[in-house]
This record gives C-alpha cells, sequence and structure tokens, in this order.
C-alpha cells in the first residue's frame, strides 16, 4: 500500500522534470505490468512505463522512483 507520494496526488504546480516517487509501507521488488501517468485535470493518459524499465528505480526498497520521459 502506498503511505506516501512526492509530488502528492492532484498536484497542480509541478515541475516539469520532477520525478514521482512512491513510498509504501513495506518493501517492493520488481514485477510485470505498467504504470500509467494521467493528466489531473483531463484524466488523459501523458505515459505508460513498463515496471521493468531503467526509468522506474527503487526495487527491494520501501521508495520506488518513476522518471517519465515526457516532462
Amino acid at each position: 500500500m502506498i503511505k506516501l507520494s512526492t509530488p502528492d496526488n492532484n498536484t497542480a504546480s509541478v515541475a516539469l522534470d520532477s520525478n514521482i516517487v512512491l513510498n509504501f509501507n513495506e518493501d517492493v521488488v520488481e514485477g510485470t505490468g505498467d504504470i500509467t501517468i494521467h493528466k489531473a485535470r483531463d484524466d488523459n493518459v501523458v505515459e505508460t512505463i513498463t515496471v521493468t524499465s531503467v526509468r522506474i528505480t527503487g526495487t527491494g526498497t520501501s521508495a520506488i522512483t518513476i522518471n517519465p520521459e515526457a516532462d
């Protein structure tokens, strides 16, 4: 379960080159699937990233960092 994310959900003012950091209650490991990033204002998809991408780091820890290609 995610206990904290940076930036917070539905944050309106985020720097264009910001990473997304998800903090969990326990360590997580790489699995399968995708992470899809949506715009808060209209729910359009900004980017979909496979969880095995080099743009997602932190497997084996409780903090996962996502570095979207689309700023």
